[in-house]
């Protein structure tokens, strides 16, 4: 079964989150979300069932963060503090759900990571991971 949502593009003003403390599910220091909600609506999913203050419709609206990318670039260019260690994109949503063949967020961050030789943590239920794969080779080098 395949469910409409709707899709709102917004810019955010941060891209990047630091945590006080390491996830110790996920072992990263920071997360960023190229989405806010979710199209697979995992009926297993503490982000669909804890909300996080999230102020929308999570089980029908699918947020894209807009230049999500040249945020993180320069968050990371003007941090004087933020040192490389593991990033976990998708910690509220699923990076690669169904939204990201159009959009491409997922991939632009991964580009920017890349860039920036930080270590990296995705967790995801969608194939089309295999999609990025060389660049992710390419970050964990």
């Amino acid at each position: 079964m395949t469910k409409n949502f709707e899709i709102i593009h917004r810019e955010f003003k941060t891209a990047l989150n630091k945590l006080k403390y390491p996830d110790s599910w996920f072992w990263c220091r920071y997360t960023i979300n190229p989405y806010s909600g979710c199209a697979h609506t995992c009926i297993y999913c503490d982000a669909r069932s804890q909300r996080y203050y999230l102020d929308q419709d999570f089980e029908n609206e699918i947020i894209v963060k807009t230049n999500i990318d040249k945020k993180l670039d320069l968050r990371i260019k003007r941090a004087r503090k933020l040192l490389p260690d593991v990033i976990g994109p998708g910690g509220v949503c699923d990076a690669y759900q169904p939204i990201e063949k159009e959009v491409e967020n997922t991939l632009k961050i991964l580009k920017v990571i890349a860039k920036h030789k930080f270590p990296l943590n995705i967790a995801t239920k969608n194939k089309m991971i295999t999609r990025d794969i060389e660049l992710l080779d390419k970050i964990a080098e």
